[in-house]
Parts: structure tokens; C-alpha cells; sequence
């Protein structure tokens, strides 16, 4: 069982919405998971640095949510579990993986998605994907978002009994409205992910 104690990385908390110093809580809890709430100003690819790191390290994400407060400002909730020879997630600085990033273990696997659907949202591109739970889903996706320059703005992730139901808002470099092309271009790689 993992011990219950509050793992701090921070000197901000994250209830107070102005804070801009970053940072981060970790806590266990009951159900062997850990909490971890992250706050800060980060960089575009903050998430799919702390995802591959993690992915890296075998620590899964169960489910979790995270959005810009403010352009620059991001508040999260992640709750992660490491498999039976992952790294223990009290051990690691939050902070240092949003950003340097990992490459993918050799053991990943190739993502399949089951659908998706792609929608304009008040100024956003919002993406739905379902599919089965692998090594470096996530990973995979922010990547793929990242090659056509869409960066989330709202993430929230879901993976109940190794399903996968995550959502994003995504939109261009410094917040714009993505562009066609970008839409069409991410259809086309997402359409290349279906199962077949």
C-alpha cells in the first residue's frame, strides 16, 4: 500500500487562481492511485513532455483534467498509478518532466483509435478519441496535435477498465482559431489510426 503522505513541489497552492509560480501536490489515496495537482505557467508542450515521461517510467494516467486559467496559466488533476515495475510516482520532480520530455519506450505500443470526432467550439478544435488503453496513447496524440501546431487549452482524460474516452480543446500557436488546413490535416492522421 502506498503511503498516504502529501508530497509538496511548490510554494504556491493551487487553490489560489493567481499564483504564477508553478508547482505541483502529490497525494495517495485510499484506492492505491496518486494525485497529482500541477499548476503553473508552462509551455506549449508542457503535457506531452510530462506524458512521455511518465509513459517512460511505466505510470499510467487513469484519468485526470487540466485547462488554461488564463492564456499562460494552467491548472491540472491527474490521477496516476505506476505497473508493477514502474517508477514510484512520489519519487519524481512534476516540474522537471513538463519540461524535458522522454522518448517512448521500446515496448509501446502502435495506438489504435475506434473513433473520433472533430468539431469548431468557441474558438477551439474539440477532438473525442475512444479506443483501448496502450503504452504512449496519450503521448501519441499530443503529439500528433503538436505536428499540426494545435495545442490543447482543456485536456480531460478518462480510462475506465483500459477504455479510453479522452477530450481536447486544441487551438493554434499564442490561442488562435486552428485553420482549416490544420483540421483537415488532423483528420487525415487520425483517420490512419483507426482500427481496421
Amino acid at each position: 500500500m502506498y503511503d498516504s503522505s502529501l508530497i509538496r513541489g511548490a510554494v504556491a497552492a493551487p487553490s489560489d487562481p493567481t499564483m504564477s509560480e508553478p508547482g505541483f501536490e502529490l497525494q495517495a489515496n485510499a484506492a492505491g492511485f496518486y494525485e497529482l495537482k500541477i499548476w503553473g505557467k508552462f509551455p506549449p508542450r508542457w503535457l506531452a513532455n510530462l506524458t512521455s515521461a511518465l509513459s517512460s517510467r511505466n505510470i499510467g494516467i487513469h484519468r485526470g483534467a487540466a485547462h488554461k486559467v488564463t492564456p499562460s496559466l494552467w491548472l491540472g488533476t491527474l490521477e496516476i498509478s505506476p505497473a508493477a515495475a514502474g517508477e514510484l510516482p512520489d519519487r519524481l520532480d512534476y516540474l522537471a518532466l513538463t519540461r524535458d520530455g522522454a522518448e517512448l519506450p521500446e515496448t509501446a505500443d502502435r495506438v489504435r483509435l475506434e473513433s473520433f470526432s472533430l468539431e469548431r467550439r468557441d474558438g477551439a478544435l474539440f477532438v473525442e478519441v475512444n479506443g483501448s488503453d496502450s503504452v504512449g496513447f496519450l503521448v501519441t496524440l499530443l503529439k500528433t496535435f503538436a505536428f499540426f501546431s494545435l495545442f490543447p487549452s482543456e485536456v480531460r482524460i478518462d480510462t475506465p477498465g483500459g477504455r479510453v474516452h479522452d477530450r481536447f480543446w486544441l487551438k493554434g500557436v499564442a490561442g488562435i482559431a486552428p485553420s482549416d488546413a490544420s483540421m483537415q490535416g488532423l483528420r487525415i492522421e487520425l483517420e490512419k489510426l483507426l482500427r481496421t
